[in-house]
């Protein structure tokens, strides 16, 4: 399922520090057989090949490379990349650069991009719509392109002839604004929720999920100061996405909770009050039953003859015993979908009774968790996954 998108609002702020010089559409760039050296930006590198390397889920998520790219890109470009998502780091052999790469598909508007960096702050992207549009903050890579740049261009021709254009190409290696007292606070944060040592919600991520066990409501905590609580609780019932756990402090789990009213909130939870949810395929009932008998059998309150809408699934209550299910998610192109009706077996547990795919959902106060054994995956997409709430922004 598709993670969270993490917004930096400082970044807002972030222009091209210096005019572009327009250039008109130029021809298919070659791939070079070495790509030109330049010239390091007069205050140094400002990067490692250290931090480009860990980069893992989208450079934009990096405070200084972020600010960068939104000088190079503008905020129209910076948001599409923001769009594609999937981003990996892989190094390019001979070339100096990281590449970050995103999703690439066969399937009619599924859009990648790809980012190019070097340590020195020279950057090149190319952004898949209608067309490829390329920039690049150093007139070299305007008729010799990185390779990975290169095979990436290539690749895309392959499934549509679409015509490659240069944007305007801006000089700004290095600029003022990326070197604000914001820009580095933000950089802090990051990599105290990188380590795990910080749980935040701008930078700290989540990628499974639990469900609170624990009776009553637990306070959202601190490792630091365990005997002054937050004045948030999160009740029993109630699904939680789960980030690092603290490496000093291993009863504690960053986690995000979503209220049915889009409440957001992350901060950290002991680990004894969760209970972790499997998110792999197969026929989860046994697992689901188990799970839900830790849990007060109490009425699901948003499960109504009225359709709610949870991610990317509308869930309605039939009767005393039936819900129907309609969901349809993508993930890089390839798409889940099941549609039909699940029956209780347990309390909170409703498995499939005509949805396929052997569904089995967990029902919560807050959401669900949906199970499904395979068959309604695409080759890079699964229905198996937390069902919340749209968060508010």
């Amino acid at each position: 399922m598709k993670k969270l998108v993490v917004a930096l609002a400082l970044l807002a702020a972030c222009a091209p520090s210096a005019t572009p010089t327009p250039t008109a559409s130029l021809d298919e760039p070659k791939a070079p057989a070495v790509v030109p050296a330049e010239v390091a930006s007069p205050s140094g590198d400002p990067f490692t090949r250290e931090e480009l390397d860990a980069q893992i889920g989208s450079p934009t998520r990096h405070p200084p490379l972020a600010c960068r790219l939104r000088a190079l890109l503008g905020d129209r470009a910076y948001a599409l990349l923001e769009e594609r998502g999937g981003y990996y780091p892989v190094a390019d052999a001979g070339d100096g650069g990281i590449t970050y790469r995103g999703q690439i598909c066969p399937q009619p508007g599924c859009d990648g991009a790809v980012v190019w960096v070097r340590p020195d702050g020279a950057m090149v992207a190319a952004i898949e719509s209608e067309t490829i549009e390329l920039f690049t903050n150093r007139d070299a890579f305007a008729s010799h392109l990185p390779a990975a740049v290169q095979a990436f261009v290539d690749e895309v021709k392959q499934h549509g002839d679409k015509a490659t254009h240069w944007a305007p190409r801006s000089s700004a290696i290095d600029p003022p604004v990326c070197h604000t007292e914001e820009v580095r606070t933000a950089t802090t944060h990051y990599l105290e929720a990188q380590r795990g040592t910080r749980c935040d919600p701008e930078h700290s991520s989540f990628w499974a999920s639990g469900v609170v066990v624990a009776p009553g409501y637990t306070p959202l905590g601190s490792p630091a100061e365990p005997a002054t609580p937050s004045k948030v609780q999160i009740p029993q019932s109630d699904l939680v996405r789960l980030g690092k756990t603290h490496p000093d402090d291993a009863p504690w789990i960053c986690v995000e909770h979503i209220g049915l009213d889009g409440d957001r909130q992350v901060g950290w939870l002991p680990a004894a009050s969760l209970e972790r949810l499997p998110d792999q395929d197969g026929d989860m009932t046994d697992v689901a039953e188990r799970i839900a008998a830790k849990l007060p059998a109490t009425p699901i309150a948003w499960l109504t003859g009225h359709p709610i809408q949870l991610s990317a699934a509308t869930i309605r209550r039939l009767d005393a015993t039936r819900l129907t299910i309609d969901l349809q998610t993508e993930m890089a192109g390839h798409l889940c979908g099941m549609e039909g009706e699940l029956r209780e077996t347990a309390a909170r547990v409703f498995v499939d009774a005509g949805a396929g795919c052997g569904a089995v959902a967990l029902l919560l106060d807050n959401g669900a968790f949906l199970w499904e054994n395979g068959d309604c995956s695409g080759a890079r997409a699964t229905c198996t996954g937390p069902l919340l709430p749209a968060a508010r922004r």
